[in-house]
């Protein structure tokens, strides 16, 4: 009775230690930590690093104090697939990690911020979006450079003129829209063409906007001339010939010049009246 006693005493504690061992202390958790740099590599201070699970769904954040995170990932099962990301940012660098109870790793992500939100760039310099400050003081993201070509310029009255943006640059992102205002109007393309139907000096305004919202204005004037008549009189508009071969301008045809009379053929009759004078005189003597 006694050995049976001890051996029944034996197994339910063999039985509890079992089961005290199968649901014992929670797996330690992944540890998961490094740095949030932006595109120039300097650190980025409060920006929200996001763990999610293979659903999508957020399981664990921290937040960068001088650009440096730490987070502890638990709820998981070993050899379970999770994402480290940076959210509300334009562009972030994403790692995916698989579970392992105790780890412990380095991840280090580069983000794009903008120039007007949240946590501040070292220096005051940009920041993320939906942030509480507001300070731009600092580096500024790159922005893309407006470049206007003309031409012709000057043209004429009627001539089709062609404004083009090829020339403008973005360093790092891409231009996604060309705007542009001539002369009041408002045109969109990175190639406009249009003419003009009177002489002048018109504005010219394109503003070039990259996928980051960044965007640069140029400014141009272009000159528009009254078209030239192809026979070559009334070049100037007043009704004269401008160049001399009909009216007598260069002193040839009407005497206008210093070398010429005031009166077409005013030397001939002066001499022929001479001569009948000299002529009735002559007769008188005569007589």
């Amino acid at each position: 009775m006694v050995v049976a006693a001890v051996l029944m005493v034996t197994s339910v504690i063999a039985a509890g230690g079992a089961v005290a061992q199968d649901g014992g202390p929670p797996a330690p958790p992944h540890s998961v930590y490094g740095d949030v740099v932006d595109s120039s590599g300097n650190p980025v201070d409060g920006a929200l690093v996001e763990i999610t699970d293979a659903s999508g769904t957020v399981i664990a954040n921290d937040t960068t104090e001088n650009g440096t995170y730490s987070v502890n990932v638990g709820g998981l099962d070993e050899g379970d697939e999770f994402t480290v990301s940076v959210a509300n940012v334009e562009r972030s660098d994403e790692q995916t990690l698989t579970w392992t109870s105790g780890a412990s790793e380095r991840v280090d992500l580069s983000v794009e911020v903008s120039s007007g939100g949240g946590g501040n760039l070292p220096g005051g310099g940009g920041s993320l979006p939906g942030g509480g400050d507001d300070d731009d003081t600092g580096d500024a993201l790159p922005k893309p450079t407006a470049v206007i070509s003309i031409d012709p310029d000057p043209a004429t009255v009627g001539e089709e003129i062609t404004f083009s943006a090829a020339k403008s640059t973005d360093e790092e992102r891409e231009i996604i829209a060309y705007e542009w205002v001539i002369d009041g109007e408002t045109y969109t393309g990175k190639t406009v063409t249009t003419s003009f139907d009177s002489a002048g000096l018109y504005d010219v305004e394109l503003t070039v906007t990259n996928d980051f919202a960044e965007n640069d204005t140029a400014t141009e004037t272009v000159t528009v001339e009254a078209k030239q008549d192809p026979k070559g009189d009334d070049t100037d508009g007043t009704g004269d010939d401008s160049d001399g071969t009909g009216d007598g301008s260069d002193g040839t045809g009407d005497g206008s010049d210093s070398g010429g009379s005031a009166i077409p053929g005013f030397g001939v009759n002066v001499a022929l009246i001479a001569l009948l004078a000299f002529a009735m005189l002559s007769l008188r003597r005569q007589h």
